[in-house]
């Protein structure tokens, strides 16, 4: 990622007031064959989620829902920069055959070092700041 995302990712996290970033990791488990109670991995995905998804997919709510369908939903919380929140999500089917566990982390959000240009790169960057100006707002010449 250039410094440029990083700051803009930054700033669009400090106007949603969002000091953090979740990560789901997201895993698929079906059950091996002759076992009572032994997983396979089936598939992995990480994504990153907002806020939004983390507590609509924790929520309380949804949760007993699920329950009520006739799956198993276990529920692991710890404090993370977010709080006392989720951490772990594990769903087991009604029929017991798979299972579905999420994990969150909560990283720290990535505060943006001041870069130091030296003489030259400095000169470059006016440079093509002007440069830039002139395509936007060309300047008249005098007849």
């Amino acid at each position: 990622m250039k410094d440029f995302q990083i700051v803009e990712k930054f700033v669009t996290q400090l106007k949603n007031n969002i000091m953090y970033t979740i990560i789901e990791t997201k895993t698929k488990l079906e059950k091996k064959a002759g076992t009572k109670n032994a997983y396979k991995e089936i598939s992995r995905e990480v994504n990153e989620v907002t806020e939004e998804q983390h507590r609509l997919t924790t929520n309380e709510d949804t949760v007993k829902w699920f329950r009520r369908l006739g799956g198993s939903e276990s529920v692991t919380r710890g404090y993370t920069y977010a709080g006392y929140v989720v951490v772990k999500l594990v769903s087991t089917s009604p029929d017991k055959e798979s299972k579905t566990v999420r994990e969150y982390k909560f990283k720290k959000a990535e505060v943006p070092q001041p870069q130091r240009l030296n003489e030259f790169e400095l000169q470059d960057l006016k440079e093509q700041e002007q440069h830039e100006q002139n395509l936007l707002c060309p300047q008249r010449e005098n007849y």
